[in-house]
Formats: C-alpha cells, structure tokens, sequence
C-alpha cells in the first residue's frame, strides 16, 4: 500500500468511526499527515488541534506490524490532564485497541503499539533508552530542552522488515520554557505571526514548520475560545490566539542584549593594545557534560568587562581540557585562572599545578542565584558586553530560562536540561574580575576649555586678595616689629 493509500485509507476509517466532528482530520491537519520529512513541527497558535493531530499521525501505520510509536509530554501530570493527548487517546482507539493502564500503553491486532510518556526530569530519559520507535510525537514542544529533544532522534530506527518511514513530530503553542530554541531550530521569524509552511535545512535532512490557528479547526467554538484568551492580556493573547512568536525576557536568567552588551568594533583594537589589558580565565568542567572556557578582559581606564572569547566542547577528558588552558594561557597571559572543577575534585587542581602549571583556583559558588542579579545588573548597565564571535554564550543568555516554581516559596533556579556552561563559567570570571575599579580617563581639553579654565583662575585669585584681611595683606619681612 503507498503512502497516499494508507492515508486515504487512515482518513476514510477516522470519518467512518467518528461520531463526533473533532475526530475528522480537518485540511491543516491532513497537510501535517501528509509530510515526509524525518522532523516537522505543527501549530504556533492555541486551538489549532495540535493534540489530535499527533494522534492521527501516529496511528498511520498501526496496521504494520512491529511498528511502535512514542508520544510524550514533558510531566506525567500534564500527559493525565483530562482533555490531553492521552485522555483524547481513548476517543480514538478504544474501539480498536486494548489499553494498558498500567504501562499506558495501547496494543493494536497486528501488535503496534502506541506508547505515553513523560520527562519530567533527565534522569527520565533513560527509560528510553533501549527502546526503539519508527514514531515520535511530542505535545507542547517548548516545555523541553533541546537536548532531550535530539537525544530522542537516538531512538527513532527500525529493523529490516518494518517498512514505515521514520518520524519525529511535534505540536506546540509559542509560549512555554523553551520557545527560543523552538523558533531558532525551526527558523521562525521573532516577533512575526507565520501563516505559510516553513522550510529550514540541517545538512541533508530538512526541518518543517506547519503553523495552525484556531480558524484551521472547525469543531472549535471560536467565540467563546476568544473571550477566554483576551483575558490572558495582551502579550499572551497574541501568542496564543494569533501565534506570534515573541521574547520572554522575564522568563530569562540573563538580561542580555543584543544592541547593548555588543561591541562589535573591540576586536579590532584588541590585537596591538593587548599588552596592555588585563585578562581572566574560566572555567566550567564537565565529566559528563561540556566543558566551557571563557576568558574576560578589560582595558586601562575602561571599567567595562569584555567577553573575549568562550566556547565549550563535549566529551573532553581532563588532559584535553588543560591543553586547551594552556593554549589560552599562552595566548592572553591572564592574571587569573577560575574554575569550577565539578567532578573533578580538589585533587585535579593539584594535578594541573604540577603537571601543566595551571594555578587554578576554585571558583566561587556561594549565592549564585544573588551574583546572577548582580552580574544581570551589569548587564543592564552595559558593563559586560561580548566581542565578535561569542555566538554560543549569546545562545545560552537568550534560551536559558528559570524553572517553573513547584512549591511556594521555593528559591527560583535555573530550568534543567537547558545548556548553562559558558553562562557560568563567564559568571565565574566575572566575580574575579576587577575592571570596575578602572577610573576613565579623562579627556584632553581643548583650547577653548583651557583658557577658560585660566580665565576662571584669574578671578578666583582676585576674590582671594578681596576677601584677605589687612595682616594678610601687610608685608613681613625682618623689619616687621613683631618679628623682632
């Protein structure tokens, strides 16, 4: 059976079982049903029937066995709501599979399977990790960090036999923990509400964007849906009624930006007054993660620090990570080396002090979620800002939110997953760095302020002698009686 067969035939059985409308594949859905490519994300705007739309592409190739497919939401809370994805499962196989409660999971004649689940944490991801699926959808794809999501692409293969093209699909509104990294992976514009398909290259492969408003599902009842958006004010209205993709920065852990904590000509001067500056290295080591190098200088009567250079690598052992230090010691000479060891313990500073002569000394982590208010303030004040070439730290500023606060009163900290090493290590740096103590130099006056200034002189010594008293102004010399 071709592709277009299976889903005329997919498209026939949904009308023919469905008593109730929001069951029927609406055109915007079957345009999603449709797509080939391996990655494609569907809606952007709330209403769109993102939900039943995962459904209805997971369940294309049911009939095939050995097929299996994995649709997600990032906490079990969210994947039990009444009303989401698992919830509305139920609608559209309990006539034609058996479900699982215990493993949520539905069983189909042939034995596909359609599998729920969640990621609340990382840890969370190794439940998959033996587990392999030609399908995988996931609903609200702006909860998640970006890392899980491509660790998902591990686990999207087949066997030789099961002859279903291999998919990951998501479904998501513009709003939610993760929507910078969304918008960038998918190429949506910022601040633009999309209405044509979206086609962005990775490589070979080619990404889709597919959005969907409310008017593209017809079971919704729009005007009662409206009058519950606007109560959501402005912003979030046009997020979710309209689908227009825009910044949180309140939901941000860095204030940076763009056109003021840029310097984009310092480079230039760099190279010949390099002598001159004075320069920190940091920091981050990972075992498990990246590590991340930062080095941060500032020049004389200047107290605006610079981000120099930075960049992080994966997987580099602890003889790889000094090397790298070491070409960077040599290359800027810094006052000071800073570093997180991690993992690495105390004993691998006095490792690198004796065998590379690296005399790190360990970064300071006390409040930091107190410093990242006072570096934010930096920030803000245009104090820090990044030369050319900085372009992953500037990614982690802009997508590194705050975690969603679970419990009240609990202190706000940084959202799991979301790639913070070049952050800290610039943080590290920057609670050694001193520029702020650097007086800026005064300027050269020019002629005009010059003889001002003389003029000023000439009458403050002519009030001086008018306000002096006689004795002041008599003459002493050794004739002067009293002297005598």
């Amino acid at each position: 059976m071709t592709d277009a067969a299976r889903l005329a035939a997919l498209l026939a059985e949904a009308r023919r079982r469905s008593t109730r409308a929001d069951h029927r594949p609406h055109p915007k859905q079957v345009e999603f049903l449709q797509l080939a490519e391996l990655e494609a994300l569907y809606g952007g705007a709330a209403g769109g029937g993102k939900s039943d739309a995962l459904l209805m592409d997971a369940a294309q190739n049911v009939h095939q066995r050995g097929y299996a497919a994995l649709l997600l939401r990032r906490t079990y809370p969210d994947l039990k709501l009444p009303g989401a994805i698992m919830d509305r499962s139920h609608m559209f196989f309990a006539d034609r599979a058996r479900w699982n409660e215990v493993d949520r999971r539905w069983t189909f004649p042939g034995g596909a399977v359609i599998q729920f689940g969640y990621c609340d944490t990382e840890g969370d991801l190794a439940r998959y990790k033996s587990s392999e699926f030609q399908f995988i959808g996931i609903d609200e794809l702006t909860e998640w960090p970006e890392r899980w999501y491509t660790f998902l692409f591990s686990r999207l293969r087949r066997t030789i036999g099961v002859d279903v093209p291999l998919k990951m699909r998501a479904a998501t509104n513009p709003d939610g923990l993760g929507q910078e990294w969304v918008r960038r992976r998918f190429g949506i514009p910022l601040n633009e509400t999309p209405t044509a398909i979206i086609r962005t290259r990775d490589g070979d492969d080619e990404r889709v964007f597919l959005p969907a408003r409310a008017e593209d599902n017809p079971s919704l009842d729009l005007t009662a849906y409206e009058k519950s958006l606007r109560k959501m004010g402005p912003a979030r209205y046009a997020q979710l009624r309209h689908g227009r993709w825009l910044r949180d920065g309140e939901g941000l852990v860095y204030k940076f930006d763009a056109i003021r904590n840029r310097a984009p000509g310092v480079r230039a001067v760099l190279a010949p007054a390099k002598d001159a500056w004075s320069f920190i290295l940091a920091h981050d080591y990972g075992t498990t993660k990246a590590t991340a190098w930062a080095v941060l200088g500032w020049a004389p009567h200047d107290p605006i620090l610079y981000v120099v250079e930075s960049f992080k690598r994966e997987g580099t052992t602890p003889s790889e990570a000094a090397e790298v230090s070491l070409r960077l010691v040599e290359k800027y000479a810094p006052d000071r080396i800073v570093g997180d060891l991690g993992g690495l313990g105390k004993g691998y500073a006095v490792e690198a002090r004796r065998r590379f002569r690296l005399p790190i000394i360990a970064a300071k982590k006390t409040d930091k979620r107190g410093y990242i208010d006072l570096f934010n303030g930096d920030l803000q004040g245009g104090l820090v800002k990044l030369l050319d070439g900085n372009g992953d730290l500037e990614t982690e500023w802009n997508e590194l939110p705050w975690a969603k606060h679970r419990i009240e009163g609990e202190q706000q900290k940084e959202a799991e997953g979301f790639p913070n090493h070049i952050a800290d290590a610039v943080l590290y740096g920057w609670r050694e760095a001193y520029a702020y103590l650097e007086e800026p130099r005064k300027p050269k006056p020019t002629a005009a302020e010059r003889e001002e200034e003389m003029e000023r002189e000439v009458v403050a010594q002519h009030e001086r002698e008018l306000a002096a008293e006689w004795w002041d102004k008599a003459p002493k010399d050794e004739g002067d009686w009293w002297a005598r």
